[in-house]
């Protein structure tokens, strides 16, 4: 094997070492939150020492932690404008198709974000994940209400007010279908599309 060999061999063990430490943590953020989980858990969960996972993240948690939501939120962004492309104009099936792509990828944990998570980091980490939150997330729903409200398909709404609730209500529609066990997480959210779609109808 020549050096060349051997170092792309290196890389692309490192690669494939940090995307596990990534996936472990996104994973236990998904779930617990910021706040609650601690290195010691990430750790724990890919069955190294602690202080191995500060050769991937010298700072530590929040480093880790901006790391995952940078990817993840770079992740929604591509699948929430692939989604509207899939849906063609009409509000309803965008909104079936958005939703549907939340719910591919497990809780989103919107309302936890903002109200936990975020103040949990340092000031200017919070200020850019707050912005990409906005950029990738709030922004692309608000525009799908507007163009709809500017064709006259429903009256006029606040587009931020409609964006805010339509991701909060994806964690409710997965946690729903997990009390209910076998419930279709379809169905529950084309419930919830054709009830915010048919109240935003102009009278």
């Amino acid at each position: 094997m020549t050096t060349r060999s051997r170092s792309r061999k290196k890389g692309k063990g490192a690669e494939d070492a940090r995307e596990r430490v990534l996936q472990a943590a996104e994973e236990l953020f998904n779930e617990f939150g910021y706040t609650s989980v601690t290195v010691q858990d990430i750790a724990r969960k890919l069955g190294i020492k602690a202080a191995s996972l500060y050769y991937h993240a010298p700072g530590g948690k929040e480093e880790l932690f901006v790391m995952v939501l940078e990817r993840s939120l770079a992740r929604h962004k591509q699948g929430v404008d692939d989604a509207i492309a899939r849906a063609g104009t009409d509000l309803r099936d965008r909104c079936r198709e958005i939703i549907g792509w939340f719910l591919s990828q497990g809780p989103l944990g919107f309302l936890r974000l903002l109200m936990s998570d975020l103040p949990g980091l340092e000031g200017d980490n919070a200020t850019r994940l707050k912005q990409l939150a906005e950029d990738s997330l709030i922004q692309p729903l608000c525009r799908i209400f507007e163009e709809a409200a500017e064709s006259g398909n429903i009256r006029t709404a606040q587009p931020r007010l409609m964006a805010s609730s339509l991701l909060s209500m994806v964690d409710g529609i997965w946690y729903a279908a997990t009390i209910q066990g076998n419930a279709d997480t379809e169905e529950l959210a084309s419930g919830y599309v054709d009830v915010l779609i048919d109240g935003l109808r102009p009278r």
